[in-house]
């Protein structure tokens, strides 16, 4: 007896029923799959469409967190200085030893 294909539907409506980190788990792989399939499957120009806008989201995250970063330094009294005179006095330092 061969066991029948399960939906993605399926297996999400279980996740939701049991909470059970296994299936969250396969589901997701499954997901990751079929992903990666329809990519291998996109014409030349959407291929280059995809890398472009996910490249766009990319350099949109880092740059969000690295408003956020400078912010959480700048709230902490971090600058570039700072930042300098730490990195040296650990370089020099290590040479010390």
């Amino acid at each position: 007896m061969s066991a029948r294909p399960v939906s993605l539907e399926t297996l999400y409506f279980l996740c939701k029923l049991t909470d059970s980190v296994a299936v969250r788990a396969i589901m997701s792989e499954m997901a990751v799959r079929e992903i990666l399939d329809r990519i291998d499957n996109l014409s030349e120009a959407d291929r280059a469409l995809l890398e472009r806008k996910l490249s766009e989201r990319l350099e949109s995250s880092w740059l969000k967190e690295a408003a956020a970063a400078r912010q959480e330094a700048l709230r902490r009294g971090l600058d570039d200085d700072a930042i300098d005179r730490a990195s040296d006095e650990l370089r020099y330092r290590r040479r010390d030893r």
